[in-house]
């Protein structure tokens, strides 16, 4: 043994001898010590000085060696991280990553072994994340929920980390879905539990949730996540330094960790956007790899965004956009460049882009794939209510197709219902005098662009296709002004709340009691408007009923939740069968949940004092279940117990709403093969809504 590891030390000596560059003191003072090296310990401190110092492609043959001495001298230690080691530098070969994990197996138990096997399973989900096909993308990801069914209820940590990170990476590098955020959340959350010095994978679930926010546009987290990244860092070379290596070099991941925060520069101040610059510059002064990425001018782009000089920034942001294939980088950069063209009056390139920019919204929601999404979020809450005996069925390949054309044909339904949509939009809209002039601007540059169309297509296509091509104009335009509604609301709440905490103590109590009024009108809008989106999906029937078993009582409780913030001062809410046995029905519980927050928001607007009450009964012999919803508000008045059931019917026209929360519950009833009604036999001050579903 001794003598094959000597053997082995004196080769790999002589191959750094021929390979290593001769511009560092230190790496030839290094070679000539692991010649003379008294022991083998001492050559694996020499060997991993030489390691941090070499380039890639010697880093590569030293780990393999040192790989080799460890199985050797049964050095698990040793093994386990230059395992980890082989996996950064293998993240394109996914052969190799299937051979590193193979070799992890052979390792005893224990932390150690559990965080190298979470870090190369984190890393095949990244290859495959990148590099694989969309088929095989999804088939890995039904492969990790079905590891979730089999996930003994007391699984480590790193159990958790491990297929909830793999998920998020392998979601993350898809099309926008509307869960990913919670889950990315929720592996950082895992991290906490995870040892200390365990930085492996903290950095790549760090890393992975900084691009997801990125791309999300959720800025403070990105920042948030690239900041602990940093810290991350700075304990990572605390640590390693104690234990003797010196020349552990992090220059190119704090690079891309500046370069990331850079790009959400609205988070940032302006001095934490000059630092992130002068610290990028510094790393490239020094690191060549860093200097070379540095010319493709990403980082000078959104440096120019960053301190206002757009005129700049707009041909390098043209640049990232011809050379990136990236559907999220690209994004950002369109969305980049129209800001900087309004800014600079450039209003060519500004109808440009937002064309482009048009034209790429539309094939990333023709991408996205809700029905992964939708089934990841039923096997995770099964897993977190420990209920194992929930079996779910993969579609086979063939029906998966079926199931996407089924997407698709509902996504042109969608649109034919936001056409009508737009109609009532842009009556509320009209309301606002701020809003006009923009509409006006938007709806010119609409027509400008469709007469444009017109012209260069009329001879290839006749009406039918101009009337469909209007349709898809007018649909992204419902989804651009849902979002730019949904963001200014927010941004309003924000900021109220942050004046009211930076007033002066004598006035805080003034300034909050209108800061809760700017709060309670946001989401009044908010909601108008999302009641008016759902008229219109149910309308076009192009709301789908995905039923599956879920608990009563759980619907029951979250419906309560949801509401409790709205109610009156003075006002209670209760659930009268919290505490009973719960049971199950199959349903789409995501319709059940919006049927009773409709009708207990309802009652929270009409109770100012008293009590709201939820309650369900079950009916085996009808195979039904009835859900009650009582108050003691104003009640309604006798003979009008189907009128309120009307769009936009208001008995009080001055109350909040647009009128049409318990349109939407009937509607919705129906879909379930419902039904929703006043109890017309309740006794007492206030109303009973009654709202019963099949059980199955």
């Amino acid at each position: 043994m001794r003598k094959f590891i000597v053997g082995t030390l004196t080769a790999l000596s002589i191959v750094l001898t021929m390979a290593l560059p001769l511009r560092a003191t230190h790496t030839d003072r290094l070679r000539a010590r692991l010649s003379s090296a008294g022991s083998t310990s001492d050559s694996i401190k020499i060997l991993y000085d030489l390691f941090d110092l070499s380039d890639r492609k010697n880093r590569t043959e030293i780990a393999w060696d040192m790989l080799e001495i460890a199985e050797q001298s049964h050095n698990d230690s040793l093994g386990l991280d230059m395992l980890r080691h082989l996996a950064n530098l293998y993240i394109r070969n996914d052969s190799v990553l299937q051979l590193l994990e193979e070799k992890c197996a052979a390792y005893p138990d224990g932390d150690d072994h559990s965080a190298t096997k979470t870090f190369i399973s984190l890393r095949r989900a990244g290859y495959i994340a990148r590099y694989a096909s969309e088929a095989e993308r999804l088939e890995k990801i039904r492969d990790i929920i079905r590891q979730y069914r089999l996930m003994p209820d007391r699984a480590s940590a790193y159990e958790r980390v491990e297929r909830l990170g793999s998920l998020c990476i392998l979601l993350g590098n898809g099309t926008h879905r509307a869960m990913l955020t919670k889950h990315i959340d929720k592996s950082l959350d895992m991290v906490k539990y995870l040892p200390a010095n365990d930085f492996a994978v903290r950095n790549i679930i760090f890393n992975q949730a900084a691009a997801v926010y990125t791309n999300l546009c959720q800025t403070d987290k990105a920042i948030a996540a690239d900041k602990e990244l940093l810290s991350i860092m700075k304990r990572m070379s605390d640590f390693y330094r104690r234990k003797g290596r010196r020349y552990r070099n992090y220059d190119t991941i704090r690079y891309s960790t500046y370069r990331n925060m850079l790009q959400n520069y609205p988070g940032l101040s302006k001095k934490e956007i000059q630092q992130c610059y002068d610290s990028i510059n510094a790393i490239a002064a020094r690191n060549a790899e860093v200097a070379a990425d540095l010319r493709l001018n990403v980082t000078d782009a959104y440096y120019n965004m960053a301190t206002g000089e757009y005129a700049l920034a707009i041909p390098l942001l043209e640049n990232i956009i011809a050379t990136h294939t990236d559907n999220f980088n690209v994004m950002r950069a369109m969305r980049n460049i129209i800001t900087a063209a309004k800014a600079v009056g450039d209003n060519e390139t500004l109808l440009e882009y937002t064309t482009k920019y048009n034209n790429v919204l539309e094939e990333y929601t023709r991408l996205s794939a809700q029905d992964t999404y939708t089934e990841l979020q039923t096997i995770y809450d099964i897993n977190e209510l420990q209920i194992r005996n929930t079996r779910l069925e993969l579609d086979h390949a063939e029906s998966r197709v079926q199931h996407q054309r089924t997407l698709l044909l509902c996504g042109i339904a969608v649109v034919a219902v936001m056409l009508i949509t737009l109609g009532l939009l842009l009556k509320v809209i009209k309301r606002s005098r701020t809003l006009t002039k923009g509409l006006a601007e938007s709806n010119d540059a609409l027509k400008q662009e469709r007469a444009n169309l017109l012209d260069t297509q009329q001879k290839l296509i006749d009406a039918r296709d101009t009337a469909k091509r209007a349709e898809r104009y007018k649909s992204e335009f419902i989804d651009n002004m849902s979002l730019e509604i949904t963001n200014p609301l927010n941004a309003i709440v924000e900021y109220t709340h942050l004046i009211v905490d930076c007033a002066d103590n004598d006035k805080k109590k003034y300034l909050q009691r209108y800061a809760d009024i700017v709060k309670l009108n946001t989401e009044l809008l908010s909601t108008i408007v999302h009641d008016l989106l759902d008229v219109g999906s149910l309308d076009g029937a192009s709301l789908s009923v995905k039923r599956y078993p879920a608990l009563v009582g759980d619907m029951c409780l979250l419906a309560i939740d949801s509401v409790r913030s709205r109610l009156q001062p003075g006002v209670t809410i209760s659930f009268l069968q919290e505490n009973a046995p719960d049971t199950y029905i199959t349903t789409d519980s995501r319709r059940v949940e919006q049927v009773l927050i409709n009708l207990l928001s309802n009652a929270a607007k009409f109770t100012s004092e008293g009590s709201i009450s939820l309650s369900y009964r079950i009916d085996r012999t009808n195979n039904s279940v009835t859900f009650a919803v009582s108050d003691t508000g104003i009640g309604i008045p006798e003979g009008k117990e189907e009128e309120i059931f009307d769009r936009f019917r208001k008995l009080d026209r001055n109350s909040q709403g647009s009128g049409l929360g318990l349109a939407i519950c009937r509607m919705i009833a129906d879909l379930l093969d419902g039904s929703v009604r006043v109890d017309t036999s309740h006794q007492g001050k206030g109303a009973c809504f009654l709202f019963t579903i099949p059980i199955s």
